[in-house]
């Protein structure tokens, strides 16, 4: 009997370590937008932001990567998903974005911290790094170059206007409608 509860014991312990990290949906008040972030892990904080149209989800397999040895948190920015979604185009400027990044490592309690984005994330995260590097350990951007190379480029590279045509198509009135096509 007692070789049996053993077994057990040793079956349960090494389930447990086979588990994998539990993602944690939560919410915080910051900067005058309720952002829903999906948290794991503990440790030193990293910070993942999404990309244009998508959400934390985009994120997922990081988080659960590296959860295991640090903080792992990726928002829904304002806007997106489950996130506040202030009314007014004025209410998305980058100064906004970039501070709802800062509020919210200050919420979960850290000054110092990994900041890894992709994309539209990509934007905010390079303006984050110019507006705040006392709290940027690490920055690691994909797809999406230096605003001060990209402003070069699209001033003085026709093939780089061109590319960046689909830009504009975002901000008129047919983007919607452009965007719902084929689901």
């Amino acid at each position: 009997m007692l070789h049996r509860v053993a077994l057990c014991l040793v079956i349960a312990a090494c389930c447990a370590l086979a588990a994998p990290p539990v993602l944690k949906h939560k919410f915080a008040e910051v900067n005058g937008v309720r952002l829903h972030y999906v948290t794991s892990g503990k440790g030193p904080l990293i910070i993942f932001l999404h990309g244009f149209p998508e959400f934390w989800y985009e994120w997922k397999n990081q988080l659960m990567e590296f959860s295991k040895d640090h903080r792992a948190v990726a928002p829904d920015m304002r806007g997106y998903n489950l996130s506040g979604k202030p009314e007014g185009v004025d209410q998305y400027q980058m100064k906004y974005l970039v501070e709802d990044v800062r509020a919210l490592a200050e919420h979960l309690g850290y000054k110092k911290f990994i900041l890894v984005a992709h994309d539209w994330g990509g934007g905010v995260a390079w303006s984050f790094a110019i507006a705040h590097p006392e709290y940027v350990e690490k920055l690691v951007i994909i797809n999406c170059p230096h605003p001060a190379i990209l402003a070069r480029e699209l001033a003085q590279n026709p093939a780089q206007q061109k590319a960046s045509q689909y830009m504009l198509l975002f901000r008129s009135a047919q983007a919607e409608q452009f965007l719902s096509l084929n689901n």
